[in-house]
């Protein structure tokens, strides 16, 4: 879990997504990033909902959608780049675990 997925509020806005889901309405997350990896969303919001089960699919900027862990793999290749000395399961944890801060 990374440290935002402890606060209450949080966990709030998961549930709301969860009722709005529910209720047959499909709620869309955006903010101003372009870049879908270089979004808290990314980092922050989508492991909360892929471990409850969800699929999890980003915009990019030229309209095109990718699920999560594509994403994942064009993070690892274009921005992360792992090494003999740190895996990618090593970069994409530490990540996850600080919503991306420092991730590039």
């Amino acid at each position: 879990m990374n440290w935002c997925g402890a606060l209450s509020t949080f966990q709030k806005g998961i549930e709301y997504l969860e009722d709005q889901i529910s209720e047959g309405k499909l709620p869309a997350l955006v903010c101003a990033e372009k870049d879908p990896l270089r979004c808290h969303r990314f980092f922050l919001i989508t492991p909360a909902l892929l471990k409850k089960g969800w699929q999890v699919k980003h915009i990019l900027a030229n309209g095109k959608t990718i699920f999560h862990e594509e994403g994942e793999k064009i993070f690892l290749k274009q921005k992360a780049k792992p090494s003999l000395f740190t895996p990618a399961s090593e970069i994409l944890k530490n990540s996850y675990r600080w919503g991306g801060m420092g991730r590039i």
